[in-house]
């Protein structure tokens, strides 16, 4: 890894830092170096850390601890030139004096769409586009997929015994992963604006679906039900917990429980229209929750759950989160509880250990 590659990776981890606070926005990190005698030093940081709040090349100009004549800038995203909640960030990088500048990718967002690129040049900036492109790109896939396609970025998460099982026995609580996974998944929560599970999951579990970590600012992702008959118990834990809990059920649900439900704080109730099969139909769903600007979703159900969005096409990415455990019983939950199409490809497949468990991730073709 190059010196380069190396600005730019601080400027990824720095953008991470505004997980779950910067959507619809995407997350960025600028760092800005300066060479003095012979040696580059960092003299300017800054990252997105909220939406309608400061774009990261402002945070690292205004940061700035040294004169910025001649200095060079390395950004994970194109920088912006319109004006929106926030002035164009090309304006003030050509006002600083800085004279070169680094972009990881350039931005997918029609407004800016290389502009911002064109206009950095013509004010004698030299540019250099695709440092660490693809990192960048993972970075911000779900502000991708939202900006061209309007779409949200819906990732399935799950764990999973040796021998494909999500508990050790039916019908039974199991904790399965280790502590070091159990905060990976925490992590992994910041990123995304929804958590979706099924009723069997909030029956058997009763899941608080926070996201706990050790941090002063935790974003809380929203909760997703799916419970077509509303079965769920008034005195489910995840129903006291801070952020928004949406129960999607069918027209089968009882009026007089929709009724108790909607009076509880932060609780919606929508009524989704059935499938064929009776059950909440998953593509008007997902409709529905992209008008109501959730822009990406993170699965934590069941065997059900799972199979009915892989079987609608709707997944962009799988993680199964492998745990040195063998059921071995089996009649217990599998990953996926109905039958799958055999042809289903994926691309772009990585795997890691954290602590004792394999992390499997692989994007549907």
């Amino acid at each position: 890894m190059n010196l380069h590659e190396q600005f730019m990776l601080e400027a990824i981890k720095l953008a991470e830092e505004g997980a779950g606070f910067t959507s619809p926005n995407p997350m960025v990190g600028a760092i800005i170096t300066k060479q003095e005698k012979g040696k580059i030093k960092i003299i300017g940081k800054g990252y997105h850390k909220k939406f309608g709040h400061p774009h990261a090349e402002i945070e690292a100009i205004r940061n700035a601890t040294e004169d910025l004549q001649g200095a060079t800038m390395y950004v994970n995203l194109e920088p912006c030139c319109h004006t929106d909640k926030t002035p164009p960030c090309t304006k003030e990088i050509i006002k600083s004096g800085i004279k070169e500048i680094f972009v990881g990718l350039k931005d997918p967002n029609p407004l800016v769409a290389g502009k911002g690129i064109i206009e950095l040049e013509k004010a004698n900036i030299r540019v250099h586009t695709g440092i660490l492109e693809k990192e960048c790109q993972k970075l911000n896939e779900i502000f991708i997929k939202w900006i061209t396609k309007h779409q949200p970025f819906i990732l399935l998460k799950t764990v999973c015994t040796l021998d494909g099982k999500i508990a050790l026995q039916k019908d039974t609580k199991t904790t399965l992963v280790s502590e070091a996974s159990w905060q990976k998944v925490h992590k992994l929560r910041q990123f995304y604006e929804a958590i979706l599970v099924g009723i069997d999951t909030v029956l058997i579990d009763d899941p608080k679906l926070t996201c706990r970590l050790n941090k002063k600012q935790i974003h809380h992702p929203k909760r997703i039900i799916l419970d077509s008959n509303l079965r769920i118990p008034l005195t489910a834990a995840l129903l006291k917990e801070p952020g928004q809990t949406i129960i999607c059920c069918t027209s089968k649900a009882d009026i007089d429980k929709k009724i108790k439900l909607a009076k509880l704080n932060n609780v919606q109730v929508l009524e989704i229209s059935q499938n064929s099969a009776g059950k909440i139909d998953l593509n008007e769903l997902i409709k529905t929750l992209a008008g109501k600007n959730i822009g990406s979703i993170m699965i934590e159900g069941g065997g059900t759950i799972n199979s009915a969005f892989l079987n609608t096409g709707l997944i962009d990415k799988i993680n199964l989160i492998y745990s040195p455990k063998i059921s071995g019983i089996s009649t217990a939950p599998s990953v996926f509880a109905d039958q799958i199409p055999n042809q289903i490809k994926f691309k772009d497949i990585q795997t890691v250990m954290c602590d004792e468990d394999l992390w499997w991730e692989g994007y549907l073709k």
